[in-house]
């Protein structure tokens, strides 16, 4: 049951831009990767003027796996979270450069047990059975942490919502925000 009885439609949308985004890095890798394979081919077949076919093999297998890898990572770069509060359920999505759009996590905030800075020494982070973190690179956004109850089992969450994200949270679940 919510702390305050207010039964106005509260709906808070927020996105913050993923940090200790490790995309952009194997993406800079493979590519550095892609130009290594291929020099280490393309030299020699100057140099000697023959083909040598193992190093052809190695070659193009390792760009198979560059080219694979760069497919899978480079829609990562630039990603975001998506963080949806709305009459009490919070939602937090990946969004990825590429428009797909991956549920992370979701809960109503019913199953909140509390709420509040992340080093605040009031929430009580201890006991959890699982901890997950969906931080962004905004400045000037507070850490949270916040513990939900999900399938019978204590799950710690860390973000960095917009303080009106957590004003509407707080709106409706004033006892279990600890600022």
């Amino acid at each position: 049951m919510a702390d305050n009885v207010n039964f106005s439609d509260v709906h808070v949308e927020d996105s913050v831009k993923i940090s200790n985004n490790e995309a952009g890095f194997v993406s800079l890798l493979c590519a550095v990767g892609l130009l290594f394979l291929t020099g280490l081919e393309i030299v020699p077949i100057i140099i000697t003027g023959r083909v040598n076919i193992i190093a052809t093999f190695f070659a193009v297998i390792g760009c198979i796996y560059c080219i694979r890898t760069l497919i899978h990572y480079f829609p990562e770069i630039n990603a975001e979270y998506n963080y949806t509060y709305h009459n009490g359920l919070l939602e937090i999505f990946k969004v990825k450069r590429n428009g797909d759009r991956k549920s992370m996590f979701s809960a109503d905030c019913e199953t909140m047990e509390a709420m509040g800075l992340y080093n605040n020494r009031d929430l009580k982070i201890i006991d959890v059975d699982t901890s997950e973190g969906f931080f962004g690179q905004q400045s000037g956004r507070k850490d949270w942490a916040a513990i939900f109850i999900v399938d019978n089992k204590r799950k710690l969450i860390y973000f960095n919502p917009s303080e009106e994200l957590v004003n509407a949270i707080k709106s409706q679940y004033s006892s279990k925000v600890k600022n």
